[in-house]
């Protein structure tokens, strides 16, 4: 799979710009590296919330509060535990919002960019079955760990084998992307990109096919 986003690397990376906004997320990230008080800042929340779509969420004001409190710990620390994070920012009994993952996969990307992004799209490139909510908190939490920290080095095995170089130097060279972005974020977009490629029936209309 990892050959066909190469070889179809111009219509991942065309894919991209129209799932998300490179541009908005440097500017999270270098607003939040430069203000340690950006975290209470109104607008850079409302920003944030947007960028990583949390808003359709539809979850209670005290989730945010929490939510952004525990940004800025970690930011102070300059490290965030995945699961500590998920514990903390996850109403396990609570009726409107339990496990939220994703959410605390982001928060700790924002502390350190390394940190692989957990979404439904790279659950669906890796064929990964998302936990039925109807399992124990702990047990979802334990599955979902499990395949972050397989995310994380299999990151690192496309980085040091080079699997997607092709795609990420030109992603890098058209974007004009920095060093301060690692390939790791890279590999996110780029996969991303190439789910939403495909779900857009990319196949169907003779693009990317396999072979």
């Amino acid at each position: 799979m990892y050959r066909l986003i190469n070889q179809n690397a111009a219509a991942a990376i065309k894919a991209l710009y129209r799932i998300g906004d490179l541009n908005e997320y440097l500017r999270l990230r270098a607003e939040f590296v430069s203000d340690r008080a950006a975290t209470s800042n109104a607008a850079f929340q409302k920003s944030y919330r947007r960028y990583w779509r949390m808003n359709a969420a539809r979850l209670p004001e005290s989730f945010y509060a929490r939510y952004f409190k525990v940004l800025a710990q970690c930011q102070g620390r300059g490290h965030a535990d995945v699961a500590t994070v998920a514990r903390t920012i996850s109403d396990a009994e609570g009726e409107n919002h339990g496990l939220q993952f994703s959410f605390a996969t982001k928060l700790a990307h924002m502390v350190d960019p390394h940190v692989p992004v957990f979404d439904s799209f790279v659950a669906n490139f890796y064929f990964f079955a998302v936990p039925s909510r109807n399992r124990p908190f702990e047990d979802r939490l334990a599955s979902l760990l499990e395949f972050h920290a397989f995310l994380s080095r299999e990151y690192a095995r496309v980085i040091r084998l080079r699997l997607l170089a092709p795609a990420i130097d030109q992603l890098r060279s058209q974007c004009e992307l920095e060093s301060t972005v690692p390939d790791e974020r890279l590999v996110d977009w780029l996969i991303w990109a190439w789910v939403s490629l495909l779900r857009g029936g990319a196949q169907v209309h003779g693009q990317a096919l396999y072979d």
